[in-house]
């Protein structure tokens, strides 16, 4: 127990802390996840929640997630990639974006990857106790969003 080592993440303490951090920051992606603005592709939600999972990807790249409880079982983010779908594409609806939406699975599936190696048991945290709509209710936005349209060299 304790110091083992002069690096920065040699110790108990400095493990103690990275898990920790590394809890946090999959609890807020879990949440957002549940989040409605997070289907729509041009929402801080959205954004943020793929900025998060890229950073969980960065972080096991390096061996810095621990096995465990704090991790979601697989069996759960399918039912929530499942649900986060369906209110994406009516988000979307007559302009759909497939170039975004095969990103979209395609990261899905590499977090679902990343729980079964790390063999993830735990559930989704609860979502805040607002009520909010669920994905299968979602509508489109009132007001009409405009995708960015690539530019040709």
């Amino acid at each position: 127990m304790g110091t083992w080592g002069a690096g920065n993440l040699e110790s108990d303490y400095a493990l103690d802390e990275l898990s920790q951090r590394a809890h946090d920051l999959i609890v807020e992606m879990l949440l957002r996840w549940q989040r409605p603005d997070s289907r729509e592709w041009d929402e801080y939600d959205h954004t943020t929640l793929f900025v998060e999972l890229e950073l969980v990807f960065a972080l096991a790249a390096k061996g810095l997630i621990p096995s465990g409880r704090f991790i979601p079982a697989p069996a759960v983010v399918r039912t929530l990639i499942a649900d986060w779908l369906v209110g994406y594409d009516a988000v979307m609806g007559d302009e759909p974006w497939p170039e975004r939406r095969t990103r979209i699975a395609a990261t899905f599936a590499k977090f679902v990857a990343l729980c079964e190696k790390l063999e993830g048991e735990g559930a989704l945290p609860s979502p805040p106790t607002q009520p909010r709509p669920s994905a299968k209710q979602a509508t489109p936005p009132t007001t009409a969003k405009t995708k960015p349209k690539s530019k040709k060299r």
